[in-house]
């Protein structure tokens, strides 16, 4: 009997430990699926958030967090109106994951210290970070403003270890985005104007994003990609992304789930620089925003930020941009290179007369040659023998601003290279009395100029392009910091600068090199995606400029068309550039009365109008051009072109209207109509528009009622 109570007990005993055994694997089987659950649900994911914080611009929701073992992540991307968090599965955020000290290699140990909110200028969230070996602080930073657009993104590497650190990459963005269906796609652009002709189409791509897409968009001053791309799904709503700075890469690779997209946004993989002990390296900075609607809905919400927070003041002041005609035809045989004073004053006796506002000197005033400049600056004595201050006088004399070509591209890696780039262009403003520096690539890049090595500020050929930029920018900032109503033009080429970084200093960007109505029309159709149209300057040369997609010629055009070749290059900040010398009084009548309509009808629309793309892309066939409208103000223009086409009508489809409101369409040439309907109308029928000839072209004007 006590052996078998001895037995019961053990047998007892044995499934006590046989169901301890199933109770702790069945506990250890729902913590595994908890864990699983958390890392496919972002509401359960963020019961592991330390810390976390939202930000709202007018458009788009961002909330970042830290979780238990230090890690940042981006748990929602959302636009109110679209409905999506496109971080469905919170996007881990990798730090800088590799730093060398003293020839050892080490994995910084990140950990989180504190989050501040700065609500002095909209939301600014620092999130700082820590490491122990080597002694290294780590801020990311980021800043949501008010009224629509982005959340603003950069990052702040503090060395602490009393030692040279070498760092490597750390991205300004690395997100991975869920979309809400299968038809994700990724469009990005082309930067350059001269690639902009009809026999190449291929400047404007919007890729489907499948699992094995992977496409890297190099960024430079040369024939590459806009450092800016958007994820759309399906023209319904998405994500767009863009680096503020003029050298590095953007990576798209499909991240495997429905209509997602990881996209990486820096330096390059294979970056690398020093910073001394006690030195901070910034990170560039960039944007993420998310948007409702369609591409146009993307750059509508872009614009209006870069309008009002990321562009000169001036540009946002009454009067801008100016009408500019550049003196090259004028001043210049047959374009070559050589300019000489004999026509610089009647020009601008000619140009006053028309309404123009600025006059820009271009090319080869001072003495020497091309690659040759005298420093300081210095006019040609034979070809100028007034000197350049005489000719600032003439055009102040007459109403008119001075602007001053110069191209001494110096090193941009070195001290003594950023600070003659900084008294060069002073001494124009200071000695010629300039109002407007335009810059150029005509001795070589305007910002990719300088070595790397002893004596510069650049280590290796991996940051080269980082401090080059850098270099720049500081020259550019300075100048505006150090010179009364300092003006930058950059043209760079005709358009090998098209970014976030220069733009944000440029009252102008020239945004192509060949200079005809359709070349003006094809850049500008491309470039206004996701840049301000108040800086776009489109730029016309003259009666005989040749390009490899055909000949232009004005002797191709009656008279009249003029107004066609005005309108190609002013859809944004225009610049003329054929010479009005020996025209006409009828034909000056004309082009002065064009800019009487831009003065006070096109420019205030420009700063305040959303831009549509109702046309397809210019071809010298298809009726083209671009529609502004001002919901607030409820006024709008649409550009019309007919260029080498035989169709005499055709019904054009407008956007961005209210479809129970009515509508007044009236023409500026009066070449059809007033008429009167419904924005409903407008946007699914349209309206029919009659244009006889070739190489016409019409102002409609919207008002609604």
């Amino acid at each position: 009997m006590k052996r078998l109570y001895i037995n019961t007990i053990k047998k007892n005993a044995t499934m006590k430990n046989l169901f301890a055994k199933i109770e702790v694997s069945l506990f250890i089987l729902i913590l595994m699926v908890i864990q699983l659950t958390a890392k496919s649900n972002p509401v359960n994911a963020r019961r592991d958030v330390v810390a976390s914080w939202t930000l709202n611009t007018g458009d788009t929701r961002l909330t970042v967090g830290v979780n238990s073992v230090n890690k940042l992540y981006i748990y929602e991307i959302s636009n109110p109106a679209a409905n999506w968090n496109w971080t469905r599965s919170p996007s881990l955020f990798p730090l800088l994951s590799s730093v060398t000290m003293g020839g050892a290699n080490y994995t910084p140990n990140w950990v989180y210290q504190s989050g501040t909110m700065d609500t002095g200028d909209g939301a600014k969230l620092t999130i700082t970070f820590t490491n122990t070996i080597p002694a290294m602080t780590l801020k990311s930073i980021w800043h949501a403003r008010s009224g629509p657009g982005p959340v603003r993104h950069y990052m702040q590497i503090i060395n602490n270890s009393g030692n040279t650190v070498t760092i490597a990459n750390q991205e300004t963005f690395d997100v991975n985005l869920v979309g809400p269906g299968i038809n994700a796609k990724a469009w990005h652009f082309i930067n350059h104007g001269w690639k902009l002709d009809k026999s190449d189409p291929g400047v404007i791509y919007c890729d489907s994003i499948g699992g094995n897409y992977n496409k890297t968009l190099n960024i430079s001053e040369s024939e590459e990609n806009a450092p800016y791309t958007v994820i759309d799904a399906n023209g319904s709503s998405g994500i767009y992304i863009g680096w503020e700075w003029s050298i590095g890469r953007i990576n798209i690779t499909g991240n495997g789930a429905p209509g997602g997209a990881r996209v990486k946004a820096g330096n390059g993989d294979t970056f690398k620089t020093d910073i001394d002990s006690g030195e901070t390296f910034g990170v560039p900075a960039g944007f993420i925003g998310a948007y409702n609607g369609d591409i146009d809905d993307a750059g509508n919400s872009l614009r209006r930020y870069l309008y009002n927070y990321s562009m000169p003041a001036v540009n946002r002041t009454a009067g801008y941009p100016k009408v500019e005609c550049n003196a090259f035809g004028a001043t210049t045989v047959n374009y070559i290179w050589n300019s000489f004073e004999t026509n610089y004053r009647p020009l601008v006796d000619v140009i006053s007369g028309m309404g123009f506002e600025e006059v820009m000197l271009d090319i080869a005033w001072w003495e020497g040659d091309q690659r040759t400049q005298p420093c300081p600056p210095k006019a040609d004595p034979v070809d100028w023998p007034s000197g350049m201050k005489a000719c600032s006088d003439y055009a102040h004399s007459k109403g008119v601003r001075f602007g001053l070509y110069w191209n001494d591209n110096t090193s941009m890696t070195t001290d003594s290279g950023i600070q003659m780039r900084k008294s060069d262009a002073k001494y124009l403003f200071d000695n010629f009395g300039c109002d407007i520096y335009r810059a150029d690539n005509t001795d070589g890049k305007a910002l990719q100029t300088g070595g790397y090595g002893s004596g510069t500020r650049a280590h290796y050929a991996e940051d080269l392009g980082y401090w080059q930029t850098k270099g720049y920018y500081e020259a550019l900032d300075w100048l505006k910091a150090n010179v009364t109503n300092f003006e930058y033009q950059n043209c760079s080429g005709g358009s090998h600068l098209l970014d976030f970084g220069i733009m944000s200093r440029s009252v102008q960007i020239q945004i192509t090199d060949y200079v005809t109505p359709l070349d003006n029309q094809i850049a500008f159709y491309d470039l206004v995606y996701f840049l301000p149209p108040v800086q776009l300057m489109g730029t016309l040369m003259g009666e005989i400029w040749t390009r490899p997609a055909g000949v232009w010629t004005l002797s191709a055009f009656s008279p009249g068309d003029k107004k066609y070749w005005f309108r190609s290059a002013f859809m944004g900040a225009g610049c003329f550039g054929m010479n009005p010398i020996g025209w006409s009084q009828a034909d000056k009548d004309m082009v002065a009365g064009a800019v009487t309509t831009y003065k006070n009808k096109i420019r205030p629309l420009l700063k305040t109008a959303n831009v549509y793309h109702v046309f397809p892309r210019p071809d010298d066939v298809v009726w083209t051009g671009i529609e502004y409208y001002d919901p607030t103000g409820k006024t709008g223009v649409v550009y019309i072109f007919k260029p080498n086409s035989s169709v005499n009508s055709q019904y054009i489809k407008l956007k961005g209207l209210n479809a129970s409101k009515n509508y007044t369409l009236s023409f500026e040439d009066g070449t059809n109509n007033t008429v009167i309907k419904s924005g409903s109308e407008l946007m699914n029928t349209g309206i029919n528009v009659t244009l006889n000839g070739i190489y016409n072209s019409e102002l409609m004007w919207i008002a609604e009622q």
